[in-house]
């Protein structure tokens, strides 16, 4: 991600943001599994097919408030 985030040309949209929206969804408590994914993918490394495995084998909820 280094290299990709350092060559000119490449739009790496959301690298960042994904990090701190997650932050800041768990400090105000609110669930937001797809993002908390998406920022282990990116910053701890997390495999894909791991984080993807975790998001399928969750409970369904409804999205209705």
């Amino acid at each position: 991600m280094p290299q990709i985030l350092a060559e000119p040309g490449h739009v790496a949209e959301g690298v960042s943001t994904a990090r701190e929206v997650a932050r800041l969804a768990r400090r105000l408590g609110i669930e937001m599994p797809i993002t908390h994914a998406v920022d282990a993918i990116l910053h701890r490394h997390e495999p894909v097919a791991a984080a993807v495995e975790k998001l399928l084998g969750r409970d369904p909820k409804s999205e209705m408030v």
